[in-house]
């Protein structure tokens, strides 16, 4: 078998529970609650060659939380690689340090691991900042999957090697992270949970340096709990005793129910809870952020006052801001707050050459709706003319998306007017199947997606219920439901009147919107495209937008080499 990016993304998709296996257990009503989970995770880990206390090395910052705790992450990574590292990267650990006057000074190395992933796999594991390359993905990949292949055990947790057993999807990937951070010496390592906190994957480092909540809300109910009591419970079970900070840290925005089990959990552990209210200096935009909404700011002053905390701990000479006060910001961290990177996430998006303004976002819970909102409704309001076509393209596989689909509605028809004129409902599926990219096997198999319903997404019931719930809501609203992201994008770029190819099977819907879109008079208007509901289909529609950049790039490299080869002749 080969051992290149292409095969171990293949061999990490066969790791995906299929849905029947994930209904299955969800039918038995055990699937939250599992006392297995850490011990097996350990036993993983041991199997790959680490015991626990060898991950105490990465001084882990660990985040959990319902809302933004993905952003809060890369707030962090991308403050602390705008501090310089205590230890020389050009000195052998076996060898002396120089003096602090002689040493290079290089920056902090980052790690950051985060799910889900948009485009590709590599997203998820990243060092400063930056995706690990194909080739180290692969490499760090392999090396775990032959250290657990080849290992023996000691437990009657695991299967034995011989049954060639391997842990899930998620568990895999963060035993490749933890391996990819210890191989690649990093300075910190920020671990995003995946889902929970207590139960979780990464709830495996005895010693956290840091610990910290972000906003909680109601998700991922049949794992976690009904209530958010028990939601509070899972997610603060990160808290550690053995963690060298006094304190741990959480967002101030939390339900009152919610707050009271953070703070007995935090007080169990020895530890003082700190709640984080906006800093004044983002607050009032003083010190501007990457990520422009509103609720955006708590979660960049959650990560100040974690990242002022964690260099404090790491070196208690420098002159930093004290945790949640209104200390004002130094230049390292308004630089690391400015240049933080997060796609898909309050992200803007400009179209010229199809008139479309994209808006894109992957809030897919009750509460994270009126914060899209607000920040979606500013956007129009400045940026689009109360005429000008908007376009709804939305999905949720999974979750009750009926109820998101009426809360966006009603949160947006407040302001006054009708939400949308247009509203695309399609799968997470990218390309059709005679999409170049498909035959070619060029594409990157990170978005093939075994856990969801097959027949579902085949039959488009999710969809078309959509669309009815829709057309209830609003009987002037255009509704399409389409296959493909792509369909579902070139179909948007139809309705803006700037032309667009789609795939068969919508050819009626395209020329009934070019009819539309040749009767307006104002051609310069733009059409505004809010896409949302999912992280999935975020993703899948940054894979096609900059599918199609790079494959222009290449095309304008090969027309200039062309041209420049004609010079030569």
């Amino acid at each position: 078998m080969a051992r290149d990016y292409a095969a171990a993304v293949e061999a990490l998709n066969s790791l995906q529970s299929n849905y029947a296996t994930l209904k299955a257990i969800r039918d038995t009503g055990r699937y939250g609650a599992n006392d297995l989970a850490i011990p097996e995770m350990v036993e993983w880990c041991r199997r790959l060659g680490y015991e626990p206390s060898a991950l105490n090395k990465l001084n882990v910052i660990h985040i959990s939380g319902t809302k933004g705790k993905g952003s809060t992450s890369a707030f962090i990574s991308s403050i602390l690689s705008q501090y310089p590292s205590r230890k020389s990267s050009s000195t052998p650990d076996n060898l002396q340090s120089p003096s602090p006057s002689t040493a290079p000074t290089s920056p902090l190395k980052v790690g950051l691991y985060t799910s889900p992933h948009l485009r590709t796999v590599r997203e998820r594991i990243r060092i400063d900042n930056s995706p690990l390359p194909p080739h180290l993905f692969a490499k760090y990949f392999f090396e775990t999957w032959d250290r657990i292949s080849h290992s023996s055990h000691e437990s009657e947790l695991l299967p034995s090697p011989d049954q060639h057993a391997k842990p899930n999807y998620f568990r895999f990937l963060t035993l490749t992270a933890f391996h990819a951070f210890l191989s690649e010496k990093v300075d910190v390592a920020i671990m995003e949970c995946g889902m929970g906190g207590a139960y979780d994957s990464t709830n495996i480092v005895p010693a956290p340096a840091i610990t910290a909540v972000t906003s909680l809300g109601m998700d991922h109910l049949d794992q976690l709990g009904h209530i958010i009591e028990n939601i509070a419970w899972h997610k603060s079970g990160i808290f550690k005793e053995a963690s060298p900070s006094a304190t741990v840290y959480a967002s101030a925005s939390q339900p009152a129910p919610a707050l009271e089990v953070l703070e007995r959990r935090a007080r169990d552990q020895g530890k003082t809870l700190q709640l984080i209210h906006t800093h004044p200096s983002i607050a009032n935009n003083e010190v501007p952020i990457s990520l422009e909404a509103n609720f955006q700011k708590l979660n960049a002053s959650l990560a100040v006052a974690v990242s002022s905390a964690f260099l404090s701990q790491q070196d208690g000479t420098l002159q930093l801001p004290q945790p949640g006060s209104s200390d004002p910001l130094p230049k390292q961290f308004q630089t690391g707050l400015a240049q933080t990177k997060w796609a898909g996430r309050c992200e803007v998006r400009h179209d010229d050459k199809a008139g479309l303004n994209w808006y894109i976002d992957g809030a897919h819970t009750l509460e994270s709706v009126p914060l899209l909102a607000s920040w979606y409704n500013t956007h129009i309001a400045q940026e689009h003319e109360p005429s000008s076509p908007r376009i709804l393209l939305f999905n949720q596989q999974t979750r009750d998306a009926v109820a998101l689909i009426r809360s966006l509605y009603h949160e947006l028809h407040q302001q006054g007017r009708m939400p949308f004129t247009h509203a695309l409902f399609c799968t997470n599926t990218p390309y059709p199947p005679d999409h170049p990219k498909l035959v070619a096997g060029s594409g990157d198999a990170s978005l093939v997606n075994r856990t969801a319903d097959e027949t579902a997404m085949e039959s488009l019931s999710v969809q078309c219920a959509l669309a009815e719930v829709m057309k209830g809501l609003d009987e002037h609203v255009e509704t399409h439901v389409l296959k493909n992201v792509h369909e579902a994008v070139a179909l948007c770029r139809v309705i803006a009147g700037r032309g667009g190819q789609t795939h068969a099977g919508v050819q009626e819907a395209q020329a009934r919107e070019r009819q539309a879109a040749e009767q307006r008079t104002d051609k310069g208007d733009r059409t505004s495209v809010l896409v949302t509901g999912s992280l999935h289909l975020v993703g899948s529609v940054l894979e096609v937008l900059e599918g199609e950049e790079e494959e222009e790039e290449e095309e304008d490299k090969g027309a200039g080499m062309a041209a420049w080869r004609s010079t030569r002749a």
